[in-house]
C-alpha cells in the first residue's frame, strides 16, 4: 500500500497522523523537506516506522554544496548520532540533490535483525 502525507512537519501534524493512522512498517520513504529544521522531526516521526531493510530517500540531501553541517545531511548524521538501533548505508545518489540510504534494524546488542 502506498500513502502519501502531507502538511506542516510539527508534533501537533504527526500527533494527529498517529491518532488517525494505523502505520504498518515502512519500507520506502522519501523525505521530501528541503530544511534541516523540517527534516529532524520527520526523522523523528518515522524512525519507530521504519522496517528492516527499508530504503529512505533524501530529496535535498546534497544541496548546500554536499557540507556535512547542513540541511538533511546534518539532520540525518544527528538523528543516527541518537539512534544506535538504527543504521544508514548510503546506496545511490540520484539527481544532483539526491541519496538514498538502505535502512538497517540493530538489536540490543548491536546485531541485525534475523
Amino acid at each position: 500500500m502506498v500513502s502519501l502525507y502531507e502538511g506542516f512537519f510539527s508534533g501537533d501534524h504527526f500527533a494527529r497522523l498517529e491518532r488517525r493512522t494505523a502505520f504498518s512498517p515502512a519500507a520506502l520513504v522519501l523525505v521530501d523537506c528541503d530544511l534541516y529544521a523540517s527534516t529532524v522531526p520527520v526523522l523523528r516521526f518515522i524512525a519507530d516506522h521504519l522496517a528492516d531493510g527499508a530504503i529512505l530517500l533524501f530529496d535535498d540531501y546534497n544541496c548546500f554544496g554536499a557540507a556535512d553541517d547542513r540541511g538533511q545531511r546534518r539532520a540525518l548524521r544527528e538523528f543516527l548520532a541518537g539512534r544506535h538501533d538504527i543504521k544508514a548505508t548510503p546506496l545511490r545518489a540520484f539527481g544532483w540533490h539526491g541519496q538514498t540510504f538502505h535502512i538497517e534494524r540493530i538489536t540490543a546488542d548491536h546485531r541485525p535483525l534475523p
